[in-house]
Formats: C-alpha cells, sequence, structure tokens
C-alpha cells in the first residue's frame, strides 16, 4: 500500500483526482483537525508563504472547502508538495523548535490586526518571539498589547465556540460538577452544565477534540476561556484541596489518640497541615488566613474571600499550638513577641516548599503574629498576594461610559495626578493597573515604586521598595532614580504620611509625567483633605490632580435564591433620592443556597465615584475649600459612590444590607 494508502485506505490511495473533483490526498488531509499542522508542514518546508496560508484559511472560513483543495486551486502549491507534506507527518518527523514556532505564528499576526493591534506592536511581538522562543500568543499577552480575556472573545469568534467569560465561575453549581473528576490539569476541563450538556472549556483550540474525546460519555458543549479562568476552575471544583486538608487533620488527631510517633515526626505532620491550609486558601481566591482561639479553647482558622469573612474549621487547641508555635519559632522568637507584634515574610514553613511549589512559586505571604497577655492568646494572620493575578480588563471593571470615557482621557496625558482610593481590599490596585495598561507600554515608557509589587507587567520597569528598609527612604530613593530615567508614566503605589514623598510625587504630576497613586479614604473629596493633612499645598494640588477615583465592592446577590424586600427600610431609601424617581425598583435580598454556600451572594461588582477636577473644581482646590465643598460641586448626588451602589441595588444586583455594609449614605 502506497503512503495515501496507509493514510486514507487502499480505494481512495488508487483513486485519481478528475477535473472539478478535489484530490483525495488533498481532501483527506482536512480531517480530524489535520489542516492545521499540514498548513504549517507546508510552510515549514517553504512549499508556501504565510500570506498565502493565511489567504487559502481566510477563503476557508467563507467556503468550509478542504484547505488542501484551497491551496491547490489557488495556485499556491501542487499536490506532489502535499503529499510530501503528509509524508512527513507520517514519518513522525520533527520541526526543529524555530521552525515550530514560526508556524505557530501563523495566522496570529491577522488576527492581532482584527483586535486593533497597531502593525508596529505586531513587527515588534514578532521579533520577541522569534528572539525568545516564545509563541506569538504568549508574547502579546506578556507585553500586555491585548488582555487574555479578550484573547480568548477572539478565539471563540475564529472558531464558533460560545466564549466563558471569567466571571461566569462564580455562578457554576458546585453539585454539577462534584460527580466528576478530571486527574491532572491539562489546559481544559469541565465548566458546568446546561440544557443537559456537560461544558467543557478549552483555552487553545486545538485542544477542542482532546477534550471532546476525553468527555465523549457526556453530551459535550466546548466553550473558549481563557487560561486563568481554566486554572480557576480546575483549582475550585477539582483540586479537593480542602478534602485534602481535612484528611490530614484527621490523621493526626488519630495518631494523637494512640500516642504514636516522634517529636519530628509530630512536627513534620504540622507542616504538612499548614501547608495544605496555605494550599486550599490560595486555590479558592482568600485575600487572608486569621488564626486565632475562641474562648472554649479551641483554634479557629478563617478565610477572607471576596472581602468577606467565612469560618473554614475548627482545630482542637493542641494541634493549634503546635501549628502557632512553629509559625513563631521559624519567624520570630517568644521573647520578641512578648514584647511587640512580629511581621515576617513567610511561606511554607519547615522543609516543604518543593512538595508545595505551586504556590510557592506564585504566592507571596505576609505574616503578623500577635501575642496578648500570655502565651495563649496568640495569634496569626497569613496575608496572600498572588504574584501572577491576571490584570483585569478595563472595560470589564463595570465603570459606566461616562466615567469610563473620563478615565481614559486622563490615561492619553501627559502630565498630572490620578488619584484611586478607597479602603483595604477595595479593588483599588485591580482598577488602577487595568487604567495604566490602557498606556500603550511601547511607545510610553511606565514606572512603577510599589510594596509589594502585586502584579507583573514585562513591559513596565518595576521596582519593590525591600522590606527591610525604612519606606519613607526606600521611596525617596526610588523616586529619585526614576525621575532620572526620563519615564512617561510613574506609578507610585501610595502615598502615605510622608510630606517629602508627597511633595516629590505632586511635583512630577505637573512637571512632564502622568502620575498615578492610591490613598487610603473613603470618598474622592477626602483625598484632597488627606493630602492637605499631610502638607501638601493647596496651590499645587489644583495644578497637579486631573482626578480622584473613590470605589468599593459589593457582593452580587446569587440569582438562585435572592427574594424580592419589600421592607420599609429598604423601600424609604427610594423616597430619600430624588434622583432614582425615574429607574425602575426592583430591590431584592439575600435568602441562601448551595449554590451560594448560604451566603445568599456570588461573585462581586465595582461601586464607585470619580471626582474630575474641571476648571470649577480646580478653583475650588486652590481656594482650599472643604471636601464636602469640592464634593457638592464634583461630584453630583445621583453620582456619588452610595448612588453609584443604589442603582445596583434598584436592579436587584446588591442588597441594601450589603451596599450599607461597605458605603455610608449621605449625611
Amino acid at each position: 500500500m502506497d503512503l495515501r494508502g496507509r493514510w486514507f485506505g487502499s480505494s481512495e490511495a488508487l483513486a485519481v483526482a478528475e477535473p472539478g473533483k478535489p484530490d483525495p490526498a488533498v481532501r483527506a488531509a482536512d480531517g480530524a483537525g489535520t489542516h492545521r499542522l499540514l498548513g504549517q508542514l507546508l510552510v515549514a518546508d517553504t512549499a508556501i508563504t504565510r500570506t498565502a496560508l493565511q489567504q487559502a484559511l481566510e477563503a476557508q472560513a467563507r467556503s468550509h472547502a478542504p484547505l488542501g483543495d484551497l491551496l491547490v486551486g489557488l495556485g499556491f502549491c501542487s499536490r506532489g508538495d502535499i503529499e510530501a507534506a503528509l509524508a512527513k507527518q507520517h514519518a513522525g518527523a520533527l520541526l526543529s523548535e524555530s521552525e515550530r514556532l514560526v508556524t505557530a505564528q501563523v495566522g496570529m499576526d491577522q488576527r492581532l490586526r482584527k483586535l486593533g493591534v497597531k502593525e508596529a506592536h505586531i513587527r515588534a511581538a514578532l521579533q520577541f518571539a522569534a528572539a525568545t522562543g516564545t509563541s506569538l500568543t504568549r508574547v502579546v499577552l506578556d507585553l500586555g498589547l491585548i488582555s487574555a480575556e479578550t484573547m480568548a472573545q477572539a478565539l471563540a469568534d475564529e472558531n464558533g465556540r460560545q466564549y466563558f467569560p471569567q466571571e461566569r465561575v462564580d455562578w457554576i453549581d458546585p453539585s454539577e460538577l462534584e460527580s466528576l473528576s478530571v486527574g491532572e490539569f491539562s489546559g481544559y476541563v469541565p465548566a458546568g452544565r446546561t440544557d443537559g450538556r456537560l461544558l467543557v472549556a478549552v483555552a487553545e483550540p486545538e485542544k477542542i477534540l482532546e477534550a471532546q474525546t476525553r468527555w465523549q460519555a457526556h453530551r459535550v458543549e466546548v466553550v473558549i476561556a481563557s487560561p486563568r479562568t481554566i486554572e480557576t476552575l480546575f483549582r475550585r471544583h477539582f483540586a479537593r484541596t480542602e478534602q485534602a486538608f481535612r484528611q490530614s487533620v484527621l490523621q493526626w488527631e488519630e495518631r494523637q489518640r494512640h500516642a504514636r510517633g516522634t517529636d519530628a515526626q509530630d512536627g513534620n505532620e504540622v507542616e504538612w497541615i499548614y501547608g495544605r491550609l496555605i494550599r486550599h486558601a490560595c486555590y479558592v481566591g482568600a485575600n487572608d488566613i486569621f488564626l486565632h482561639k475562641t474562648l472554649a479553647g479551641a483554634g479557629k482558622v478563617k478565610l477572607h474571600v471576596n472581602g468577606v469573612g467565612q469560618l473554614f474549621a475548627a482545630v482542637k487547641e493542641d494541634l493549634f499550638d503546635k501549628l502557632l508555635n512553629k509559625l513563631v519559632s521559624e519567624n520570630s522568637n517568644a521573647d520578641a513577641l512578648a514584647r511587640a507584634p512580629q511581621e515576617a515574610n513567610v511561606g511554607i514553613i519547615g522543609g516543604l516548599k518543593e512538595e508545595f511549589s505551586d504556590i510557592t512559586d506564585r504566592y507571596s505571604f505576609r505574616l503578623q503574629l500577635n501575642q496578648g497577655r500570655n502565651h495563649s492568646e496568640r495569634e496569626a494572620v497569613v496575608r496572600i498576594l498572588d504574584r501572577q493575578a491576571e490584570q483585569a480588563d478595563f472595560h470589564a471593571l463595570g465603570f459606566d461610559e461616562q466615567v469610563e470615557r473620563q478615565l481614559l482621557q486622563y490615561s492619553r496625558s501627559s502630565t498630572g495626578l490620578v488619584v484611586v482610593c478607597g479602603p483595604t481590599g477595595s479593588g483599588k490596585t485591580t482598577s488602577l493597573y487595568a487604567m495604566m495598561k490602557k498606556i500603550d507600554p511601547i511607545e510610553r515608557s511606565i514606572r512603577t515604586i510599589e510594596k509589594p509589587i502585586e502584579y507583573r507587567h514585562s513591559m513596565w520597569h518595576q521596582m519593590e521598595v525591600p522590606a527591610d528598609v525604612a519606606e519613607g527612604e526606600g521611596v525617596r530613593i526610588m523616586l529619585n532614580a526614576t525621575l532620572r530615567m526620563a519615564p512617561h508614566v510613574i506609578l507610585m503605589g501610595e502615598i502615605r504620611e510622608d510630606l517629602d514623598v508627597a511633595n516629590r510625587v505632586i511635583s512630577a504630576a505637573f512637571t512632564g509625567h502622568l502620575v498615578y497613586t492610591t490613598l487610603h479614604v473613603t470618598e474622592a473629596a477626602l483625598a484632597i483633605t488627606r493630602l492637605r493633612h499631610i502638607g501638601v499645598s493647596s496651590e499645587n494640588l489644583a495644578a497637579a490632580l486631573r482626578g480622584v477615583l473613590a470605589q468599593r465592592l459589593v457582593q452580587v446577590l446569587c440569582h438562585d435564591c435572592r427574594v424580592p424586600d419589600a421592607r420599609e427600610e429598604t423601600q424609604a431609601e427610594r423616597r430619600r433620592s430624588v434622583w432614582l424617581s425615574d429607574l425602575e425598583w426592583n430591590p431584592m435580598r439575600q435568602a441562601g443556597c448551595t449554590r451560594c454556600g448560604w451566603s445568599g451572594y456570588r461573585g462581586r461588582r465595582i461601586i464607585y465615584e470619580l471626582l474630575d477636577i474641571d476648571r470649577d473644581v480646580r478653583d475650588l482646590v486652590e481656594r482650599g475649600a472643604t471636601a464636602r465643598e469640592i464634593a457638592r460641586a464634583g461630584v453630583p448626588p445621583g453620582r456619588s459612590i452610595w448612588a453609584c451602589g443604589l442603582r445596583l441595588v434598584a436592579r436587584g444586583v446588591t442588597s441594601i444590607d450589603e451596599l450599607r455594609r461597605v458605603a455610608d449614605p449621605p449625611s
């Protein structure tokens, strides 16, 4: 049997192409997803150009004709070229790394043009991909030219598949997936059920056939999601980290009951328990872990997820004491802790870093140790920072058109100061980075000074203030160095109670730099009061400020269990807010069900207010007007942070109880 017979069967091998009919070898080359590899092999062999292949792929998208037929029909290659490529594929010949990377870029440059990426940036990305041996997809994401979610949407459209957005993860019913087991992470994962079909999310279209085969026992609908979304799905529903933690605690308790083992073995078990606790907290997206004793003497483990605390576990007193002692011994000492609270950067305690490399390579941890009147009142708080967190897409943050337009206008400015404010955990850094990602990182030099660096961006020059350096001094040194490096845009992580640093930042903002920073205040106008309190002059503030964004995050009501809110106190809010009179009023409140873990909420949304420093507001700032006067002029009643939240209450997106939890009504 000849080559074509080995590929397609002896009857097709003997067939001869007739005029007007497709060559069997060419036609068969398009079966079962092999057409892309065929095209890549032809490019690698220089039988066709990348441009020719792209034109053929576009023609195929319109006509759905076999790719091989189109390549031959358009005169881009001969039938013999295709047979040679098939022979290479069948013989298992491997492309060199450079060939593989070049052919993997086929069609991607055109896709980037459709997404609005500049031609100069595409060419730069191609050069970078060739120089580093990295795929073009990875390069454009690393360079911040497009977001991972935008890429996923484009791939979904291209392949005629549904796009699975990141926020949809919060709306999956866990019971729909609990009977499924996926084993090792493989780049695709079940993502819920709809109309009797199992949704399977993939990030790469090349994985579609593999995913369908893996779950062929089910009626499968493949959807396209970003790699970040798929990893979140795997960690939340299939990693079984809570089960692993509880099992290790039970094993420790069982061994204690039978009094077996040495102190060394006991210490090793404590390290594993702590490691599994940390892993679970990271996998479920917790920001903090709280470890402290209850009045009954048991140890309490509480997690903060989406800004809300939840009791995760109660631990027997003897195990809790051993865990706290281990944290103290490896990160402090008892004498120092007795004198004052201790703070440290901490990873996995003991020698288990390699076993937990999935979190130690990605997350950093900040440990705060406190001790009350005696040894038994020790407590610990572990703050978790995801160093590889996906930066949010600006247009997905939830700003209305007016605010979005104004924020984009700031990003196009060459000078000025933009402040994002709100309490801890209000999403300031996420919004700040999303805004800055709208700035071209190739045309403009972007430098940051942070403590710590919360997101990595390969085209920004990021500096982190060392933990062992006095913060004010470290910031001053780095800011002076940054200004000597001719940046266009500067991110100053946070302005604290340091007049010298504040004045340098303000000075940079009206001497040719666009500066972004954050402040811990609750309202936009209060940022001006805070900066004056530090010592910045009203004249300098008026000259430098472009705008102040204040924000919070509110929990979103679970759609499966929310109920109408007819309470008088809720109805009174509408009567107090005249600007709400034209809006439909359908308030809802939380109930609780299995899908939301009985909390009544799933996911979060931003609420915000923007103080734009226009001419009138600038005059008020310069004259030293009060925060109330500035807010009255720059933030109308219907545009305040409370009003933004009340609009969500009116639509049943969140509850009045949740809004009151995170924001204060106008006085």
